[in-house]
């Protein structure tokens, strides 16, 4: 049988519940778990899985969500005393270890002044716009450094595909310079894109950042062997 519950408006971090399912899976009784946001990609998890019941269903995004399928309802009160307390835990963790929160994106820039990663975790209503303003303050520094008169190369997921030849070509045009810039996995702001004067695409697939950057340093090297008449590239 499916037991659910849900906590109106219990926001969680999502590794946190990951946590709290592997602690609730290992209780004697319980056949499986899933405790998760309330979310439509969550349901869809959910529903994979087997565990979507007109409760979960239901549910707000801002929920937290707790399906347990057992045989015996009894368990749910155990799973419910085993999820308190590992919140408890959580918080009293959070309290010894003196950690300080920030609930805007200005007040976090206060606190690491020097930080260069963002890592949001909130409700997804809420992050959207967060990811925004990261993206907007982030356009500002890459406005600040791109060289005068270099031309503009974005790298972001709808730019065009074109081979190392085609990159050496756009290499030997842009006689003043072309400043190539990687987009995070957030991509780009918009004014960074209007100002580029080509939009590129390495691959349809995604890479890691730094990854991302050693495979444009060959291609660039790739390209200069190519404009030279060197024997690297065949």
């Amino acid at each position: 049988m499916l037991f659910t519950v849900v906590k109106q408006n219990t926001y969680q971090d999502s590794i946190n519940l990951m946590l709290l399912t592997n602690r609730i899976n290992t209780l004697e009784g319980v056949i499986q778990s899933s405790i998760m946001m309330g979310t439509d990609a969550n349901k869809d998890i959910f529903r994979n899985t087997g565990l979507l019941t007109p409760e979960a269903e239901a549910a707000n995004p801002s929920d937290m969500v707790i399906v347990v399928e057992a045989e015996d309802r009894k368990i749910v009160e155990l799973v419910l005393e085993e999820t308190t307390a590992f919140l408890n835990d959580l918080s009293v963790k959070k309290q010894k270890n003196d950690l300080k929160e920030a609930t805007s994106w200005e007040e976090a820039a206060e606190m690491l002044p020097d930080a260069n990663l963002a890592l949001f975790s909130t409700p997804g209503e809420y992050t959207a716009p967060e990811i925004e303003r990261a993206l907007a303050r982030e356009a500002e520094a890459i406005r600040s450094r791109l060289p005068a008169g270099a031309a503009v190369a974005a790298l972001c997921v709808e730019g065009t595909l074109r081979s190392s030849e085609e990159l050496a070509g756009l290499l030997a045009r842009e006689e003043a310079g072309l400043a190539f810039v990687i987009g995070g996995s957030c991509g780009l702001h918009p004014s960074v894109k209007a100002l580029a004067k080509e939009r590129l695409s390495m691959s349809p697939m995604t890479f890691p950042h730094q990854l991302f950057r050693v495979m444009l340093a060959e291609q660039l090297y790739r390209g200069f062997s190519i404009l030279s008449g060197g024997k690297y590239h065949k």
